[in-house]
């Protein structure tokens, strides 16, 4: 009887002792996730024409095959209703690897995409993998058919690696002496989103940021009349007026209105702006006066700086304010 009671004390440090091993076991051979955090997954407009960053929030796991498929499925499934999946419902990765700095995916798809669907999906890959991984800048895509052979792209060179340079958003490439290309933000003509796309300023002040904004204010290129649309709410005038460390003013005159149009205003000034590394902030003025008043999340009445869940800048060239 003795005997059987004091086994009990070693019974029980061997189940501590076996519950240790086992809870350690689970953390370092089992799934393990990073709490949620934001990331920025590219979707098409609605009209499948350019991508449109979205700051989603993931809980994505540590493993990196793991979370490539972890992404890679939220590109097939926009969560907002008036963007489209740039990749396909059938597609599948089937390879994943990840040896800094550098993704290589292989990505089967059931039939070859078109050229403007190609675009879209490259992009989106490129550009979300490049932005949600640590220390991630280049994917090597391969693009294969349903029977697992290659795909020859239409238009891009799947041979190398490739960079948010490589898969812009461009609409209108006109000549341009000074080589300087910007990131300007329309919105949609729905209303739902602002789309980013990448334009050469040409002619101008030679200050790329006061040209970037009145190409801005002007509206967006003809080749993309047909899905967006003026930036500023009607009614409104918006004028250069300065850059001083690092803040740009803006001087506007007639109506501000509240509401969405107004908000979108403002924030595709400051999204545009502070794509230049020279601009940190907007300040708004009216008729040369600070504006004291709020308008959706943005505070008027000091400088605006780039919202925290915003996508990066783009990495164009010629970027600089000073001509």
């Amino acid at each position: 009887m003795s005997s059987s009671r004091s086994i009990w004390p070693l019974v029980a440090v061997g189940a501590l002792i076996g519950a240790g091993a086992l809870a350690t076991a689970v953390g370092v051979f089992g799934p393990a996730s990073e709490p949620a955090r934001p990331l920025t997954l590219y979707y098409a407009d609605a009209q499948g024409m350019v991508l449109v960053p979205v700051t989603a929030s993931l809980a994505a796991p540590r493993d990196p095959a793991a979370w490539a498929q972890a992404v890679f499925e939220r590109l097939r499934k926009p969560t907002d209703a008036k963007l489209a999946p740039p990749v396909p419902a059938d597609a599948k990765l089937i390879e994943t690897a990840w040896a800094a700095p550098l993704w290589t995916l292989g990505v089967q798809l059931a039939k070859p995409p078109g050229s403007t669907d190609e675009r879209l999906l490259v992009g989106a890959l490129v550009r979300t993998f490049t932005a949600g991984w640590p220390g991630a800048r280049e994917v090597r895509l391969k693009l294969l058919d349903a029977q697992g052979r290659p795909l020859a792209s239409q238009h891009l060179d799947l041979s190398a690696p490739l960079t948010v340079a490589d898969v812009a958003n461009t609409l209108d490439t006109g000549p341009t002496g000074s080589g300087v290309k910007s990131t300007l933000w329309w919105p949609s003509k729905d209303g739902g989103t602002l789309v980013p796309v990448q334009i050469a300023l040409t002619g101008g002040t030679g200050i790329p940021p006061r040209d970037a904004f009145e190409r801005l204010v002007a509206g967006p290129p003809a080749e993309a009349g047909s899905f967006l649309t003026a930036v500023a709410p009607q009614g409104l005038q918006a004028g250069w007026a300065s850059l001083d460390d690092g803040v740009a003013r803006i001087d506007l005159a007639g109506a501000l209105p509240d509401g969405e149009p107004a908000s979108r205003f403002i924030e595709a000034t400051v999204l545009t702006l502070t794509e230049f590394p020279d601009v940190r902030a907007v300040q708004f003025l009216h008729g040369g006066r600070p504006i004291d008043r709020a308008v959706g999340p943005f505070k008027l009445s000091g400088p605006v700086a780039r919202p925290a869940g915003a996508a990066a800048p783009e990495a164009t060239s010629g970027r600089s304010a000073t001509p």
